[in-house]
This record gives C-alpha cells, structure tokens and sequence, in this order.
C-alpha cells in the first residue's frame, strides 16, 4: 500500500526537543500521533512511506520558523535553568535537533518515487477543474421551521420573541457549509504527485495522503441562519469531496491517526 506524506505530518513528527537532565520537552503539536505513525509504517513490511523531493524541501525550508513560533510560545513559561540559553540558543538547539529527526524519517522510512513534472503539471489543471466545478455544490441549504410550541412560561411580548428567537437558533440550519473551499496551492502539488503515483503504478493502488491538513479529511460540517453570522461545528462530518478526489484521482486523505486505524482494519497493520 502506498502511503504519501505532506509536510505537516513530516514537520510534527520532528519538532522534538528534550532537555535530558530535567525531562523537559518542546514539541509540535501532534508530534506524539505523527512519530508513532512512522514507527508503526515503518514495522510495516505491506507498506511504502513516500516523501516526495517537493515535501521535502518544503518541510526544511519552514521548519525553522515553525521551530522559532513554538519555542516563543513557551518561552515565557520556561524554567529558569533553559532561560539562560537565550531564546535565540534555545531556538537553534531546537531547529537542529528537528532537523536531525526530520532527515533521519527521510532516509530510514521513506522511499523515493520519480515525479513527472510536466504531467504533475497537466494534473494540477485537472485538480483546480474539479474544485472550482464541485466546491460550491458542497453548500446545502435548509428552510427553517417555526417551532409549534415554545417552552416554559410565557409572560410578555419579549419573552415570546426571545424564546422565538432561541428556537430559531437552535432548530434546522438554514445554510450548511460542508467544505472549506479551495486547498492551497503546496496542497494541490501534493494531491497531483498522488495522482501521478496512482495512475502510474500497474495495478492502480489507491494511494493514501498523510496529512494534518483539514483538505484531506472529512470535512467538519459548519451550520449558520440568517439570523446570525456566527458557524457552528455541528459535530457531523461530510466525505462528499474526498470520496470524488478518491474514485477520480485514486487518493484518500486522513490524518495519520486514521490512516493506521484504516490500515489496522484492513489487517495490513496488525491489532497489538
């Protein structure tokens, strides 16, 4: 099976920093989940880990302030004894020791497939034609009804408005945005270099993307009406565009986490 990694997922498993003698770390966020994804890919015999020379590069060149962000961040909240680095030292200390770890996936778990620019290219144009064509279908609409009966006492004119109003609020959507719109431009490369890869394997293998990005995932369903500006997170999630990308371009993407839940169910990783 083979399994393409985004920057994001490359990134978060190699910011890790850890002064030994006290136990103290600086981490990205979903370090812990990214790092056991590559270990457990990397036991995996049925699996191929790719990460393109795009990735790559990518991933070195962001590192660093992504680096430099974090430990600012915590920065404030450090013991005294890492506060005499210097947050330029401490900066440096972690970026090289990310680095490190970042080359190190690179080169023990991940293998190197050759890209054709010129048809990634003609694939890109093929990506940017399916979402500029099915994005805007990902909008539903709902017309809200009046609640037949509102609840508790009622005493004024202002209360029946209020409580009007709160069942509005909290009846059927009356707009529910299921997609976030376009992906950015790194993230269109990526999803053509998995279309390359799947449509020039022999035996079409679906290729999976791992990413920590919210454009290769089922996509949180976002609620609002007219009477309010504020969205929602409905806590409902829709797959309407990665099931397309998937049976059109042959690529699914899902966090890491996921991913090994997929393969776990597929028995390509066994249960522990």
């Amino acid at each position: 099976m083979l399994i393409l990694v985004d920057s994001s997922t490359l990134i978060a498993a190699s910011v890790f920093w850890e002064f030994s003698k006290n136990g103290y770390l600086i981490t990205a966020k979903h370090n812990a989940v990214c790092d056991d994804f590559f270990k457990i890919i990397k036991s995996t015999k049925d699996t191929t880990c790719i990460i393109t020379k795009t990735t790559e590069e990518e991933s070195k060149a962001v590192l660093n302030k992504i680096v430099n962000d974090i430990v600012e961040r915590k920065f404030n909240s450090l013991p005294s004894f890492l506060k005499m680095f210097s947050l330029m030292k401490l900066q440096d200390a972690v970026t090289q020791a990310s680095t490190d770890r970042l080359e190190k996936i690179v080169e023990e778990i991940s293998s190197r497939k050759p890209i054709d620019m010129t048809e990634r290219e003609s694939i890109k144009k093929e990506l940017y034609a399916f979402f500029r064509e099915n994005v805007p279908k990902t909008f539903k609409y709902v017309k809200p009804t009046m609640p037949s009966k509102l609840p508790g006492p009622i005493s004024s004119k202002r209360e029946i408005l209020d409580a009007m109003a709160h069942e509005l609020l909290n009846s059927l959507p009356v707009k529910g945005i299921i997609y976030r719109g376009f992906p950015e431009p790194k993230d269109i490369t990526l999803m053509a270099e998995a279309t390359y890869l799947y449509r020039s394997s022999q035996t079409k293998e679906k290729v999976y993307i791992a990413s920590l990005d919210n454009h290769f995932k089922p996509n949180p369903i976002q609620v609002t009406h007219d009477l309010t500006d504020r969205l929602v997170f409905s806590g409902k999630v829709d797959s309407t565009i990665r099931d397309m990308l998937e049976e059109k371009f042959g690529f699914r993407g899902d966090f890491p986490g996921e991913i090994i839940k997929e393969l776990t169910k597929k028995d390509i990783i066994k249960k522990t």
